[in-house]
C-alpha cells in the first residue's frame, strides 16, 4: 500500500504531467497573442499545486491526521447504516 506522501506526490506528479501536455497542445493550436491571453491556466496551475503542497503540509500535523481518521469512519459508519437499512427495507 502507498503512504500519504507518495500517494500526493504521484498525484501532483501527474497533474504536473497532464497541465504540461494541455500547455503544449495549447501552444501547438494557438497563436502568440492567444497564448498571452491564456495567462489564467498558468494561475490555475499554481493554485492546484499550491492547495496540494498545503494538503501535505496540514496532513503532517497530528490534529489533522486524527480528524481525517474520525471523517473516514464517520463515512464509513454512514455508509454502513445506509446499507444495512436498505437491506432490511429488500430483505423479507
Amino acid at each position: 500500500m502507498t503512504d500519504t506522501r507518495t500517494a500526493w506526490a504521484a498525484y501532483a506528479d501527474h497533474l504536473e504531467a497532464l497541465f504540461l501536455k494541455l500547455k503544449l497542445h495549447a501552444e501547438e493550436e494557438l497563436s502568440e497573442a492567444e497564448l498571452k491571453e491564456k495567462v489564467g491556466v498558468d494561475r490555475i496551475r499554481a493554485a492546484i499545486e499550491e492547495t496540494i503542497e498545503a494538503m501535505q503540509d496540514a496532513y503532517e500535523d497530528e490534529a489533522v491526521r486524527e480528524d481525517v481518521k474520525a471523517t473516514g469512519r464517520s463515512f464509513l459508519d454512514a455508509v454502513d447504516t445506509t446499507v444495512r437499512d436498505v437491506i432490511g427495507r429488500v430483505t423479507p
